[in-house]
């Protein structure tokens, strides 16, 4: 049991990144059409360290699913 509650919470980490790292670029895709390109790239630098967690949150998961078998 306890290694599916860790199962559950690794996955809703993950989930949480990647909703931060989506609402992220879909901001900086909005500030791009309405030509405003500085803002547009701050967005864009706030979503890539949460899309670089969720391949690491992802890599940890998976990791965890090989030793589990």
């Amino acid at each position: 049991m306890t290694k599916n509650i860790n199962g559950i919470k690794s996955h809703r980490k993950t989930t949480g990144y990647l909703q931060v790292s989506a609402k992220k670029h879909l901001e900086a895709a909005m500030h791009y059409q309405e030509g405003n390109h500085e803002k547009a790239v701050q967005s864009a630098i706030v979503a890539h360290p949460n899309f670089n967690l969720v391949y690491k949150a992802q890599r940890k998961d998976m990791n965890q699913h090989a030793i589990d078998g």
